[in-house]
């Protein structure tokens, strides 16, 4: 890494960090690198899994406070420098630590007050917001977020630019024009402005304007990466590839190992009928991160493409300048998941294409779509598999996997009897769950138990899985016959009630909680007490 060769040092880490019984100091190694090219979330996911270890914790503590700055995620990122700072009381901070804490503390500090009112001059954390909805494809909320900016305020340009994009994929043209030339009006040369002008007239098919445009911005000097990159993906969408890349290479010249940069980069060379370079990118891409399977995939389509080519009779596709599988290969895929019974999938992971399936499982947590992965891991549950199983455990760590989907984990984890320690991170900050795995069990009680404990991990205090199982232990000791208690829910919610407290309030909120028919709640409430009673 001190000669520079990061890509290089990152896939020997790697290799390093998989070998068995291996010291933790490569895995820590490989955060850092990680970091170092601003692969943030891949860098945090080695960072929790250490932590969840135990091991170097201060040194995990440190990292996930920097990575969580630079994801703009502040709140978490001050809970772990705190931890930092609680665990190293003696540690000496180093010059790099130091300027960071600093850097960090004079930033932090204005608070994270939602920015309303909007009169606050402080719009960072809104802007965020309206970013994120962007990436998300929430176009129409994101536009009323970025239109509450005022003019005075310094990132006004940048609002309009935003407000123009979005009334672009929401095909309002008139508008985009109309928030583009205001822009033009206050800043004649803004390449955002002008990008966003001259992809319009280019989808609006009015190819007079779009040139006229383009030549305004190709006449334009500039070394600023974020200019370059509006103009590189302009430059994508017009399938101007030559051009397109003689602007990536400039940005990869400044950023040599940003992901999206290299992938569209693959296109353009792709595109551009450079072949070679093309395949090359891609590898490189996957040298740096082996989970994007959107690389492979791209992969193995030239090399099909190639295979055909004389076939084509020199027929040439050009490549869609997207950094993921395309739409249609996407709808096939999760056709195929959805179409996968427990029966099929036992076959598939019997067979020689295990390893291909557990990365399109994998690849199923990449798609925006939550329905998918909950039908994913519903199948992937009922199959024992050491491998599904690690693959399981992995989601529970991970920042981007959703509560729900570790809610469904865990619990069927504890009606399978699976070792009882689980690691969970939520809302990144990293928990272990430790419920007792019950012999000679009830079938409906210890179901509404492993509901209870999966569902109450998000509230997870030091005593919850004691305060869950002394409510199970006491209600089903209090049974002898389980005919006439048959509804789980409304038995997790009776569980929780009692470990909890017994307000009416906190019942209502069980019930809702759980999903669970307050009458019915009421009626095994009844037969229980009976029970107590006669006991």
């Amino acid at each position: 890494m001190k000669n520079g060769e990061i890509a290089d040092a990152i896939f020997y880490l790697k290799k390093a960090a998989q070998c068995e019984n291996v010291d933790s100091s490569y895995s820590l190694e490989l955060a850092k690198a990680l970091s170092m090219i601003s692969q943030y979330e891949q860098s945090n996911l080695i960072y929790i899994k250490l932590l969840a270890k135990g091991s170097k914790v201060g040194n995990c503590c440190f990292g996930l406070s920097q990575n969580l700055y630079y994801l703009n995620e502040l709140e978490h990122s001050l809970y772990y420098l705190n931890l930092y700072m609680d665990k190293n009381d003696d540690y000496f901070i180093s010059e790099e630590e130091d300027e960071y804490i600093e850097i960090f503390e004079e930033e932090m500090y204005d608070g994270y007050s939602i920015v309303y009112p909007v009169e606050k001059q402080d719009m960072t954390e809104l802007i965020n917001q309206a970013r994120t909805l962007m990436k998300k494809g929430m176009f129409e909320k994101a536009k009323t977020l970025l239109e509450k900016i005022p003019r005075r305020n310094e990132d006004y340009i940048y609002a309009l630019n935003n407000i123009a994009l979005c009334c672009f994929f929401l095909n309002d043209y008139l508008l985009t024009k109309k928030y583009s030339e205001e822009v033009l009006e206050l800043d004649k040369n803004n390449i955002f402005a002008l990008c966003n002008l001259a992809a319009m007239y280019n989808y609006t098919e009015d190819a007079v304007s779009c040139a006229k445009y383009l030549n305004k911005i190709l006449m334009i000097k500039t070394d600023d990466v974020s200019d370059l990159f509006k103009i590189a993906t302009t430059l994508c969408e017009l399938k101007e590839h030559s051009l397109a890349l003689q602007y990536l290479r400039a940005i990869l010249s400044n950023k040599p190992y940003d992901l999206n940069i290299m992938f569209l980069t693959a296109i353009a060379y792709y595109n551009n009928k450079e072949i070679k370079k093309s395949t090359d990118m891609f590898l490189s891409i996957i040298r740096l991160d082996e989970k994007n399977y959107a690389a492979k995939y791209y992969l193995k389509l030239i090399k099909k493409t190639q295979e055909e080519k004389d076939d084509e009779k020199g027929y040439f596709q050009p490549l869609e300048y997207i950094c993921q599988v395309p739409y249609g290969a996407t709808l096939t895929r999760i056709k195929y998941l959805k179409n996968c019974t427990v029966t099929k999938v036992n076959e598939i992971i019997r067979g020689e294409s295990r390893q291909s399936f557990i990365e399109l499982c994998d690849w199923s947590f990449s798609v925006a779509d939550l329905k998918l992965q909950k039908t994913v891991i519903e199948r992937l549950i009922r199959v024992k598999d050491k491998d599904i199983e690690l693959f399981l455990r992995e989601k529970l760590i991970d920042p981007s996997v959703s509560n729900s989907i570790k809610r469904l984990i865990i619990e069927n984890f504890i009606l399978r009897g699976i070792s009882p320690k689980y690691d969970v991170c939520i809302d990144y900050i990293v928990k272990s769950l430790n419920p007792k795995i019950i012999k000679n069990k009830r079938k409906v009680f210890y179901q509404a138990y492993a509901l209870c404990c999966s569902k109450l991990m998000m509230f997870m205090s030091s005593n919850i899985e004691k305060e869950i199982y002394a409510a199970y232990k006491e209600i089903s000791n209090s049974v002898k016959n389980c005919e006439q208690f048959k509804d789980k829910k409304a038995l997790a919610a009776i569980i929780a009630h009692k470990s909890k407290g017994k307000s009416g309030k906190m019942k209502k909120n069980m019930c809702r909680f759980f999903g669970a028919d307050m009458a019915t709640v009421e009626l095994y409430e009844e037969l229980l007490n009976n029970r107590e009673q006669q006991c």
